[in-house]
């Protein structure tokens, strides 16, 4: 757990608020693509797996941003800001959590939607995830002035790439269990 220092800002936003902006951002992204990929090597039922993945994908958007609420509260708690601020920042940076990881989400559900063969929708989804992992990757570098912005982004696509495969892994490995 983390206490918050007072260091100097780097970016003229709130360091809470923009976490929760790019953690909701970045998962919506990565789980959605991981959910999709798992649920295309069990079954090519197109509504089926449309609306499985954006049902997991809102609820895990919630439960994520309700981990941001709760886990705010704590340090706020932990620095004595619970008794000025309540429960306001904490209720706005896991709004905005919430909100971030559904657009995520959405736009890597729009390949399925639009694609003709689901195959083709698979690739679409996991390289849509990988370019956009780079471009906020590379967009956080330079916001946050790393000397090396490339390296956020390869972070993001290595992470990204990770949570696909236990998507397509898990998908393979309970293809055969259900009826």
């Amino acid at each position: 757990m983390r206490i918050r220092r007072k260091s100097k800002k780097v970016l003229n936003i709130d360091s809470e608020y923009f976490v929760s902006l790019m953690s909701g951002l970045e998962g919506g992204l990565a789980t959605t693509a991981g959910i999709v990929a798992g649920m295309l090597t069990g079954t090519l039922n197109r509504g089926f797996i449309l609306t499985a993945a954006l049902l997991t994908m809102l609820v895990q958007a919630f439960n994520s941003s309700m981990a941001r609420v709760s886990a705010q509260r704590i340090e706020d708690a932990l620095d004595h800001s619970d008794k000025r601020d309540g429960y306001r920042k904490p209720m706005v940076d896991g709004f905005a959590q919430f909100i971030t990881h559904a657009i995520g989400g959405v736009i890597i559900l729009l390949p399925l939607v639009y694609s003709p063969r689901l195959e083709t929708a698979l690739l679409q989804v996991v390289t849509i995830t990988l370019m956009l992992l780079f471009a906020i990757g590379m967009t956080r570098g330079y916001w946050l002035k790393r000397k090396e912005p490339l390296t956020e982004a390869l972070e993001l696509i290595i992470m990204g790439g990770l949570v696909i495969n236990v998507g397509l892994v898990a998908g393979l490995a309970l293809s055969g269990t259900t009826g």
